[in-house]
């Protein structure tokens, strides 16, 4: 068994169902978070690179129907206190249903 198989067995075993991965997976977000809710607020990563998974991300949650309320950055490691400020008051300030 390769690692990959390994990794792919413990994740199941962990977290069942409730976890969702591998190839084209992006593409599937829409559909998985619209069940959940018709809108939604990215917060994410700015790592290099990070801006084409971003746009997928986004691209597959237009096409499921959910509404994008907001697009900001996240918290930088160790979640400093003052991100957490920011994305919450970001987050009561939206109107959301």
């Amino acid at each position: 068994m390769s690692e990959l198989e390994k990794a792919r067995e413990l994740l199941k075993k962990f977290k069942g169902e409730k976890y969702i991965f591998g190839p084209g997976i992006l593409d599937k977000i829409g559909n998985i978070a619209f069940k959940l809710g018709k809108t939604t607020v990215i917060f994410r990563g700015t790592f290099p690179g990070s801006d084409n998974y971003v746009l997928k991300i986004i691209d597959s949650l237009k096409r499921s129907g959910t509404i994008i309320l907001a697009t900001d950055t996240g918290a930088r490691p160790n979640a400093p206190r003052e991100d957490l400020l920011r994305i919450t008051e970001k987050i009561s300030k939206l109107k959301y249903h």
